[in-house]
């Protein structure tokens, strides 16, 4: 993980930035040190769903002395961060996982847990922010400056777009709404609004637009779908808030030896019961008011499962949703983002491109988005390749990624057809930027399609549900509720099981746990505006 910058070496402009957000890291909460720490009498909280929300959750509420159970339909942990074993031909055992991570150096909450759970050892940066045109141009983002706004600058210095193309008054009105992010008036004013329609009237030169279009999608949707009130708060919060930079951290092993691993363990020792392979069906209240699940009675309940899982949860679950309406309206508003596919191919071919990061952003045709040289990153991928070459063979594990499936291909599906035309379709892409391993002979794969994470639709913000609900012993955490300070994908995911835990501290009279966030608003927010 890097350093923090050192002070003295920033420029006076870049200090006076820093100094106007009042720094990049902010403290959210004040906790108060003579609260006491841990439990004087046993309290059982329930948590269901075990992706980075519901692990950080298990894992402070346990700290302090609450009897957690942690309850998984997977058979694994980690839900979108979580990995599996899948056996090749002859019946080695090799690691997969839900797709590729990136973990930026502003994800506060996150990285602090990790670092705690030893996880942050296994930090390496991927040494560019780069992403590949069809015409066979690269863009990186090695050496932009990481303070906002000069980052800006800094990106026109780099030739990925020309200062006079966006100095119209059309698209200069536009662009400035990124570093106007507030979380009322942006709502209020961009929820309603695309992502595609921003760009048609912001005129936005193509270089710009290519950055913008793989920065929406990241999102799992298209830019006709996707809110750009969430576009430009996303831009906030990984671009103008902070000067950590886009050159992020990656996990330099299998996330089953990396990530899980290190994770059970620590949950394990601090006493949670984990059950994976288990799905809860429903919920009931007892005339106490505690949650039952399968008999079992909690105080305190947790839902950070996926929009999928906690949807169907609220439906079957008659006296939770008449217990907590205005939770229950909100969950039954969500929908899961456009389709997403992962395709992992351990090759035989070598593939080692000269000047490119181990995972590089591509701009697609039609599904292609991203692809991740594993075995670059990956210490059980990179060993595996160099058995095969220190046998005189080749090897290489590629993996494929379309973040936002178009809808029109099988029909919104998830099957056997949408497969065979997802397949062929990465194919005719890959071989745009690598022909030679389009006819690489295939030695394993591993190929999913799902539909499980959250929409950032137009217009969806405001049923959204919060992370806290009516009811002052339920919670909801996930990427996908709604935070009180601006966050996305990981690190949202973890500040929403913080802030459960906290809030379950709080009803205990104790002591919360620290959360920090960037600042709450953009630049120039407020700057030169009326009737605020």
């Amino acid at each position: 993980m890097a350093e923090p910058r050192d002070e003295a070496r920033k420029g006076w402009i870049a200090r006076w930035i820093e100094r106007r957000f009042g720094g990049y890291r902010h403290a959210f909460n004040q906790p108060d040190p003579s609260q006491p720490h841990a439990l004087q009498e046993p309290r059982r909280v329930a948590v269901v769903g075990a992706g980075l929300a519901g692990l950080g959750a298990a894992a402070k509420l346990a700290e302090r002395g609450f009897s957690v159970t942690l309850i998984e339909r997977n058979d694994y942990l980690g839900g979108k961060v979580g990995a599996w074993q899948t056996t090749m031909p002859g019946g080695r055992e090799i690691g997969m996982t839900h797709g590729f991570h990136a973990f930026f150096r502003h994800y506060y909450n996150l990285n602090e847990f990790f670092a705690g759970v030893g996880i942050d050892r296994h930090y390496r940066s991927v040494g560019d922010y780069m992403i590949l045109t069809r015409d066979g141009q690269r863009y990186s983002f090695a050496g932009v400056a990481t303070t906002p706004l000069l980052n800006l600058l800094s990106l026109a210095r780099k030739g990925v777009y020309r200062l006079r193309e966006v100095s119209g008054r059309q698209t200069r009105t536009q662009m400035e709404a990124l570093l106007r992010y507030d979380p009322e008036r942006t709502f209020a004013e961009w929820d309603e609004v695309s992502y595609a329609q921003f760009a048609a009237a912001a005129q936005l030169p193509a270089s710009l637009a290519l950055v913008f279009n793989t920065f929406s999608r990241a999102f799992f949707s298209d830019a006709e779908k996707m809110s750009m009130a969430e576009l430009i708060k996303s831009f906030h919060f990984y671009y103008l808030s902070n000067d950590g930079g886009l050159i992020y951290d990656l996990l330099d092993e299998d996330y089953e030896i990396a990530l899980i691993r290190p994770l059970r363990d620590y949950l394990e020792r601090h006493g949670v019961e984990i059950h994976t392979g288990r799905a809860v069906e429903t919920v009931a209240l007892d005339a106490q008011g505690r949650f039952e699940l399968d008999g079992e009675p909690f105080e305190y309940l947790v839902i950070a499962s996926d929009v999928v899982g906690t949807r169907a949860l609220f439906q079957a679950s008659p006296a939770l949703a008449a217990a907590a309406p205005r939770c229950a309206a909100g969950v039954a508003s969500l929908t899961p983002g456009q389709r997403y596919s992962v395709w992992r191919l351990w090759l035989d071919a070598d593939c080692d491109p000269e000047g490119m990061p181990g995972f590089v952003i591509t701009e697609r045709d039609r599904v292609l988005d991203a692809l991740t040289f594993v075995h670059i990153n990956e210490g059980e991928s990179a060993r595996w390749v160099a058995e095969r070459r220190a046998a005189g063979g080749r090897g290489c594990v590629l993996e494929l990624h379309c973040y936002a499936v178009p809808e029109d291909i099988a029909g919104g599906a998830i099957d056997d057809a949408a497969e065979a035309a997802l397949r062929a379709a990465f194919m005719d892409e890959l071989r745009t930027f690598f022909p030679a391993l389009v006819d690489a002979e295939v030695l394993h794969e591993d190929f999913y399609i799902r539909r499980d994470f959250p929409a950032f639709h137009v217009g969806q913000h405001a049923s959204r549900p919060s992370w806290d609900t009516e009811l002052p012993n339920l919670f909801l955490a996930g990427d996908w509720v709604k935070l009180p300070f601006p966050a996305m994908l990981m690190e949202a995911s973890y500040s929403a099981g913080l802030l459960a835990a906290n809030a379950i501290f709080a009803a205990e009279g104790l002591r919360e746990e620290p959360v920090f966030c960037v600042p709450p608003r953009g630049f120039l927010a407020g700057v030169g505006e009326r009737g605020k």
